[in-house]
């Protein structure tokens, strides 16, 4: 068993474990035949129903997280002859260091023990409802298998996840740099900019220098995810410098600004919701909530919304 450190970008990167088991379980022969059966169907026309499911199907695959396909792939201790043997970790000594890896690993274990632990109680509770769902007898229940394939995955990488906690404890990770590792990272500047991360044709080199077609397809979901999250959080962390008008006042990118309505001074004399609303001395910004429920007595309700559209209409004019 060898595990691979693979850099996306500078901070982030994915794990790979190839391990070939001395034997065979009766669950590895199950997932066996389960993945002979659902690769027929990719074979299949992409237009009849066989087709469309597998192409469903592999879109479901690809969501699921790369943190899960990594614990999946080391073997359970019932499948592993040699215990007591040192595990390699190769990695490029360039981007990765030991303390991170270990601190990485261990942070790793801590969120996903009890998550695959959860979730697979949660899927092997619906795997008896969802055998209800059968409706034509020639096509498949989809949604009973589809739990019993989460089942299967999250145990899979629980009990994955169990064995490596097992091997770190009795400090049996051997980490190792990998000089050919540092010859393919040699021209690759990572950093934390997503425009500097790992190209896909590196990954592939990797995978042909190892000789290991599956860390291709791994670290390539691996990759697309993470630049996928960091995506998301730059959209979430532009929304939020944009111009938002909360509870009356209003907030630009760079600095608070106060915004002078002139208007307000009337607005403050006008009945809103039958109430009257009272007159404010500072005219230099829109009063908050807090304002009103103090300031104003006998005020029941405040409508937000309504105060930014008198605040919208005023500005478009």
């Amino acid at each position: 068993m060898k595990i691979y450190v693979i850099p996306i970008l500078r901070t982030k990167f994915t794990y790979y474990c190839h391990a070939t088991p001395s034997h065979e379980t009766y669950l590895s022969r199950a997932s066996k035949f389960a993945s002979s059966k659902w690769e027929s169907f990719g074979q299949s026309e992409k237009t009849s129903w066989k087709g469309r499911i597998f192409v469903a199907g592999q879109r479901l695959l690809d969501r699921i997280d790369y943190q899960e396909y990594f614990l999946k792939g080391i073997p359970l201790r019932e499948e592993w002859s040699s215990p007591r043997n040192q595990v390699p970790i190769l990695y490029p000594s360039e981007f990765v260091s030991p303390p991170e890896i270990y601190s990485n690993l261990t942070q790793l274990l801590h969120r996903r023990l009890p998550y695959h632990k959860k979730y697979m109680i949660y899927s092997a509770l619906f795997i008896p409802l969802s055998s209800t769902f059968t409706i034509v007898p020639l096509i498949p229940n989809i949604p009973f298998f589809y739990n019993v394939f989460r089942f299967y995955s999250h145990y899979k990488a629980y009990k994955g996840a169990q064995h490596l906690h097992h091997i770190i404890k009795h400090n049996r990770l051997s980490l190792v740099p990998s000089d050919l590792l540092d010859q393919i990272y040699a021209d690759v500047h990572l950093n934390d900019n997503p425009e500097h991360v790992i190209s896909e044709k590196k990954i592939e080199e990797i995978a042909r220098e190892f000789k290991l077609p599956g860390l291709e397809i791994d670290v390539k979901r691996a990759r697309h995810q993470i630049l996928n999250e960091i995506a998301k959080e730059q959209a979430a962390k532009k929304s939020e410098k944009d111009v938002v008008v909360d509870g009356g006042f209003v907030e630009d990118e760079k600095e608070d600004k106060l915004l002078d309505v002139p208007f307000w001074d009337d607005f403050c004399h006008r009945s809103f919701y039958q109430w009257e609303f009272p007159r404010f001395y500072d005219y230099k910004r829109l009063p908050d909530h807090r304002e009103f429920e103090s300031l104003g007595q006998g005020i029941k309700k405040i409508n937000h919304s309504a105060i930014h559209i008198q605040i919208l209409d005023h500005l478009t004019k």
